[in-house]
């Protein structure tokens, strides 16, 4: 989705002297407003935080005349300028306050005594000692700010009521966290690239918040938006997180996805959710039709830390920028305002309005496992397999079955598509042009697409020159011999340095030998597990039958196992 305009990712700099009581002119600006109408009208709140972790956001507190912020002690700030604007937008209120200890709290203090009763807007930036720079911490004085009977409040944005319904009522029983740690299409959390970046990010850390903040720093200052893409303007429309990776851009769909994929890859639920934010697109106030209505302009992240869901919005936190097919910005991490983001802060511009689960099931398992009957070893890979679309229909129950011939192959073919890409009718075509001819009569006991691709790529042979047995059963060493031919198709070798050792090699055929030195050396760089292994401590039983399961575990793993050696 293409939603985000420049308004939001070029940073808000203010170059000023960092003084005590420096004024200085501004030029005007459309300010994101909170739109006056009575009947949006809530309880005004004295406080309001911008995050629900107080190491990361600020804390605003109305007293009176005086408005203190809270500053994390983490944070270098160490001034913070406070801008006032009235309703028709003219700046009414300018200071810079140092910060300082209070108690326990860092804070910066501002007195305003003598501005009339009114809505206003509040504009907060900072300053870390290095420079006259000031930064913008919420955005184009985004803050509505009431002054009533000489005294200061927050007003309650119209949106946080409707968040906070569809907020604290999503699901976070065991079923629907697994659910939003499998990969999808455009969320390819499983995918060796993203598995290695997010081992390269978060893999050291322990805690999962501390992963959850480190991946959406990375994603901040590695990732620009796209504004070609925005315009139109760029062909690349695909947003899924591998893309996002390859290309380093995208829109904030991509930011989301693989936002999401990075945090899946390190065991963290992660969703999608899909909204309408002010700035963008539609204007810069809350209407009736937007709060009614079911527009979308926007994609964020939601992750589940410490028993909660947390709010994160990379794209909005991110100040790099590409257009013009160059970059023009690359500042980075903006900071941490919609990372833990409060929902009465995040709902001043953002409106959630896609909040769907209808696609979790209830039960205690999930899609395909509900009737598969997986073994519980195999669960996890299964569900996996299924979501990236190597599993065909007709493998999706009676998982512990011994698999076909004609099955194994069907199996094949999906993983050539998947790691090529291509759909099979396109692999078809290929064939063809190639001069390879799908005879539907090559075998006179099966007419199946998949064995006749299977036989022209070298992964099997018939067992005579007419017949294939289609529904015969397949063996550990005949799995081995075609698993291995599937990996020599696209080039792999396996390292030696793997090499299992089995006490009843003297029992493997012959011409499966060097398959089984090879299939069973592989290993599968995700799930840090061998693509193929015995059916027990160093027994590899080769005449043993392949079971269904088996074969779509063992293939996931050869394409972990390629993806990475590619």
């Amino acid at each position: 989705m293409k939603t985000l305009i420049k308004i939001f990712l070029s940073a808000f700099l203010i170059v000023v002297m960092a003084c005590e009581t420096s004024w200085f002119p501004l030029g005007n600006s459309n300010t994101v407003k909170i739109m006056e109408q009575t009947a949006y009208t809530q309880e005004d709140i004295p406080s309001l935080k911008l995050s629900y972790n107080s190491e990361l956001g600020l804390e605003i507190k109305a007293n009176n005349d005086l408005i203190t912020i809270f500053v994390p002690s983490e944070q270098i700030y160490t001034s913070i300028m406070l801008i006032l604007r009235d309703s028709n937008d003219n700046e009414v209120y300018k200071k810079v306050s140092k910060r300082k200890w209070q108690g326990e709290h860092l804070v910066a203090e501002f007195s305003i005594d003598y501005l009339t009763d009114g809505l206003y807007y509040l504009g907060i930036y900072t300053n870390n000692g290095e420079s006259n720079t000031y930064s913008s911490v919420v955005y184009k004085h985004d803050i509505p700010l009431n002054r009533s009977a000489g005294k200061w409040s927050f007003n309650i944005a119209p949106t946080f009521a409707i968040n906070s319904n569809i907020f604290h009522s999503k699901r976070t029983d065991s079923n629907a966290l697994a659910f939003y740690t499998l990969p999808s299409a455009n969320i390819q959390s499983k995918a060796p690239e993203i598995y290695a970046l997010a081992e390269q990010i978060a893999g050291g850390l322990n805690d999962p918040y501390e992963k959850a903040v480190a991946i959406h720093d990375w994603v901040c200052n590695n990732i620009w938006y796209d504004f070609d893409s925005f315009s139109n303007l760029s062909s690349d429309t695909d947003t899924s997180a591998l893309n996002t990776l390859k290309t380093g851009r995208s829109v904030c769909e991509g930011y989301a996805a693989l936002t999401a994929a990075l945090l899946r890859a390190q065991g963290i639920p992660a969703k999608l959710i899909h909204g309408y934010a002010l700035g963008i697109t539609g204007g810069s106030v809350w209407t009736d039709n937007v709060l009614s209505g079911n527009e979308i302009n926007h994609t964020w992240n939601e992750a589940f830390l410490n028993n909660r869901w947390v709010i994160i919005d990379t794209t909005w936190d991110s100040a790099n920028a590409f257009e013009n097919g160059v970059i023009i910005d690359s500042n980075g991490l903006r900071n941490r305002r919609y990372f833990d983001a409060s929902l009465e802060a995040f709902s001043i511009d953002h409106l959630i309005q896609d909040y769907s689960e209808e696609n979790i099931p209830d039960g205690g398992t999930l899609d395909i496992l509900a009737g598969g009957g997986a073994s519980p070893w195999a669960e996890a890979s299964i569900q996996q397999a299924y979501t990236e679309g190597l599993i065909p229909d007709n493998l999706t129950s009676s998982l512990q079955n011994r698999i076909t011939r004609e099955e194994f192959c069907t199996l094949a073919i999906n993983f050539i598509s998947l790691l090529t890409g291509k759909s099979i009718e396109d692999l078809k075509n290929e064939l063809i042009e190639d001069g390879f001819s799908l005879n539907p009569d090559r075998f006179e006991d099966t007419k199946s697409e998949s064995v006749l691709l299977a036989n022209i790529y070298g992964i099997t042979e018939g067992i005579s020159n007419r017949r294939f047995n289609p529904n015969g059963f397949i063996t550990r060493e005949q799995a081995a011999v075609m698993l291995h031919r599937l990996g020599e198709l696209f080039g792999t070798t396996a390292s030696d340095a793997h090499n299992q050792t089995f006490t009843d090699v003297s029992s493997i055929s012959y011409w499966a030998v060097e398959a089984v030195a090879y299939i069973t050396a592989c290993l599968d760089p995700v799930d840090k597990v061998y693509v193929m292994s015995g059916t027990s401590e160093n027994i590899f039983d080769p005449q043993g039958f392949y079971t269904r399961e088996q074969s779509v575990v063992t293939m996931l793993r050869l394409c972990h196992f390629i993806k990475f050696s590619s």
